[in-house]
């Protein structure tokens, strides 16, 4: 018993070793295209793309937005021969995308796609408009599936690419009052799994980022929507800076990894999760199977919390009707 052990913790330490030794392929002179680019991770993706001295193309729908935020990451270049550029774009429309993705890539062949163009609308699914669910999985799911068809090809044909599909927390775990976002999100980790099992041959990475709630303007109008019963079950997860978030995602997309989160908790909801999904590297393997058994009994502690959560919201409810 002594010595599978001991090998299990030598494969770790190992492991985390070549990690924080091993240096990260750089994106110097790489052409990056972001969707969602404006505002929020996207933006702060594309700061530290260009800090890193790396080409950049960010899309969203408000062009006042982009000129801002192309203006500001011109400051930050380190390099005068750096291209940032911006385009008005609604990814939920597939031609217009296509149209200007591949024009993007003409003039600069693009290394990584990063989508972050996405949205929350929080509600029971009994009060939530057709409208709203429509749209949500429009930009969410299409928005993310549409710029990933346009240039597909063309990074098969170069057999290099990179592709970051950002999901979330609700990718993993349903969660009251999500059911239209967290069914939008999920789709989002099927298209990823199924994706990089097509592209890998042709050494093509995909990371299915997982952030956790994430202080950018998008949360900030999600919580305009937000349920008591979905505030009090999210919080207990912190909230956490875009640069941070951003810095990961580009940091395990960059070594390869399928999976990227932050935190402690992201991280268990992660591990517990990954069931059929690519592993990073054999420790990851090691160590989500050493963990899945354990981390299903605190899951059960977790969804018991939550449960406790919505009846005391319930009762509540109920007892103000009452007053009333």
């Amino acid at each position: 018993m002594i010595i599978p052990i001991a090998g299990i913790l030598i494969l770790i330490i190992t492991s985390i070793y070549k990690k924080l030794t091993q240096k990260r392929k750089t994106l110097k002179g790489k052409h990056v295209f972001i969707t969602g680019g404006s505002s929020g991770i996207g933006r702060a993706v594309a700061e530290l793309v260009v800090v890193e001295g790396g080409h950049v193309t960010i899309v969203a729908r408000d062009q006042a937005k982009l000129t801002r935020t192309v203006n500001f990451l011109k400051q930050l270049a380190p390099s005068a021969e750096q291209q940032i550029t911006a385009t008005s774009l609604d990814v939920t429309n597939y031609d217009d995308t296509q149209k200007i993705i591949l024009e993007s890539d003409d003039k600069l062949p693009i290394y990584m796609l990063v989508n972050c163009a996405g949205m929350s609308i929080c509600g029971k699914i009994e009060d939530m408009s057709l409208e709203d669910t429509k749209q949500i999985l429009d930009i969410n799911f299409y928005g993310t599936y549409y710029p990933i068809k346009a240039i597909v090809k063309r990074m098969k044909s170069r057999r290099e690419g990179s592709i970051i599909i950002t999901g979330s927390q609700a990718s993993l775990l349903g969660i009251f009052g999500f059911t239209s976002y967290s069914a939008s999100k999920y789709a989002l980790r099927g298209l990823a799994e199924a994706l990089d099992m097509e592209v890998k041959v042709h050494n093509i990475n995909v990371t299915l980022a997982l952030p956790p709630d994430t202080d950018t303007p998008g949360f900030e109008q999600e919580n305009l929507t937000k349920l008591e019963e979905t505030q009090l079950i999210c919080e207990s997860g912190g909230l956490f800076k875009a640069q941070d978030v951003a810095r990961k995602m580009l940091d395990d997309a960059m070594a390869g990894h399928f999976m990227s989160c932050i935190g402690f908790e992201s991280f268990i909801l992660t591990t517990l999760c990954s069931g059929m999904t690519r592993s990073s590297s054999i420790c990851d393997l090691v160590l989500q199977s050493c963990l899945l058994g354990p981390l299903k009994i605190i899951s059960a502690y977790y969804l018991s919390t939550f449960d406790k959560i919505i009846k005391r919201v319930a009762e509540k409810s109920t007892a103000n009707k009452k007053d009333n």
